[in-house]
Formats: C-alpha cells, structure tokens, sequence
C-alpha cells in the first residue's frame, strides 16, 4: 500500500494494477512495446517502496520499473552484467536493506545491487542464483532463500554457507524473540542460527 487508499497489485501476466480502495477504482497500467515510457513487464514479481519514496516493480522478462509520479509513467532498467555477457531481464524479487541499499535477484544471473551514482544495477554475485528471497537480520547478517537452501550470505568474501531445506525457500522472518523461521514450500522451520 503506497498511501492510504492506494493499494499496488502485481499480477501474472496482467502488468500492475493500482486499487484505490476509497473510490473503487482500479487504475491499469501494461507494457506497450511502443512506448518507452510504459511499464516493463507485464509478469510483476515484486513491489517495492523504498525510503526516498520511490516504488520500483521487478518483472520477469521485462526487467525493473520505477515508477514516476509526475508523468504517470515508468523508467525500465536492465541488469547489467559483465562485457560480453548482455543484459538481465529476469528478476524475482526486490529487497531494501538497513542502509537504504536496494537488491534485486534473479533466477538465472544472480544478485544485482542498484549503483544510485550510476543509475544502474550492476551484477553483484553470479553466484547466487536462483534466489527466491532475500533478508538481513538484526545483527547486520544478510541469508536468502533459492530451490533447496537455506543461505548465510557472505557479501564481503563472497562465500555462502548452504544449509538444505529440501524444497523451495520462499519467506524469511525473525520474530521480536530472535527467532529465525523460514517458510519453505514444504512448511515452516524454526532454524537455530546459533548452532549452525
């Protein structure tokens, strides 16, 4: 929900619909290969608002969106990768870290990180594919979730530790307590960070 009343919905396949909940009013918006402007996928896997109040929509094929409020309209960006080896349209989801940075992931290439200098998200781990999920606990520790593993990632040395969950890791949380729980597409677990 970007204000009260407005509420954001990404759809398979149908591009973004905003809901203003106080009119009833749906207001549509879809990608149109003939205008630049338009909204880059219509596959819409994650909706983010960030801290500067920007909203950004990751698509699956499309790349990333950012809305712009003052012309109704969207600026597409790609994931850049390394020279020779093209772009990245693919992308699952979209993650705001504790200092304002702004993740994306995709299936296939790995994680990106938005370089506000350069207007762009350059690759950051190719290492990291397939991820499903991303989330930084209270200590500043950054895991993720893809097809079978639970992940502690290891942003400085790039080496992760995978702990198997078997099936899908598709939410990660950490309760008031401290508790660490990971929703999987099998069920819940209660993972004990401590002693692993």
């Amino acid at each position: 929900e970007e204000s009260p009343g407005r509420l954001w919905i990404g759809t398979d396949g149908g591009g973004l619909s905003i809901w203003n909940r106080n009119t009833n009013r749906f207001t549509n918006f879809k990608h149109d290969k003939s205008n630049p402007g338009s909204l880059s996928g219509n596959f819409v896997t994650s909706i983010k608002g960030d801290r500067s109040g920007n909203i950004w929509l990751a698509t699956y094929g499309g790349g990333i969106s950012r809305y712009l409020p003052s012309s109704n309209s969207f600026k597409t960006y790609l994931g850049r990768n390394l020279p020779g080896k093209g772009t990245c349209t693919t992308f699952w989801f979209l993650y705001e870290d504790k200092v304002g940075k702004l993740w994306a992931g995709s299936i296939q290439d790995g994680i990106y990180l938005h370089n506000k200098e350069t207007e762009q998200f350059e690759r950051y781990d190719q290492s990291l594919r397939n991820m499903l999920v991303l989330h930084e606990d209270r200590n500043g520790q950054f895991w993720g979730g893809d097809w079978t593993n639970l992940v502690r990632i290891d942003w400085k040395n790039k080496v992760h530790t995978y702990y198997p969950m078997e099936k899908p890791v598709r939410a990660i949380y950490e309760d008031l307590n401290g508790g660490f729980w990971v929703g999987t597409e099998a069920g819940l677990v209660k993972f004990d960070r401590k002693n692993n």
